[in-house]
């Protein structure tokens, strides 16, 4: 599992081309979170995403929490113990 990583890496760079461009190339990175999961399902709560470059740094951000309704019935102390 470590070796497909490192080698797609390895593709990712010699795809990119030289040092630079890789520098220059914007990387996004997203983040979620989660209410709590009731019986297979997910409730979202959260999304963060970040526009990165080596070359800038953190060039944008975006954060919403989301409102996936009621919590389910007896799933309150789960959702609050996640938090």
């Amino acid at each position: 599992m470590v070796e497909d990583l490192v080698n797609q890496v390895h593709s990712y760079v010699e795809e990119r081309g030289s040092l630079n461009d890789i520098k220059r190339s914007n990387f996004y990175l997203i983040s979620f979170n989660i209410l709590c999961e009731a019986n297979g399902v997910y409730f979202p709560l959260e999304l963060g995403l970040v526009e990165y470059s080596i070359e800038q740094g953190c060039t944008n951000t975006f954060h919403q929490f989301i409102d996936s309704g009621p919590i389910p019935l007896g799933f309150a102390s789960l959702a609050k113990d996640h938090n």
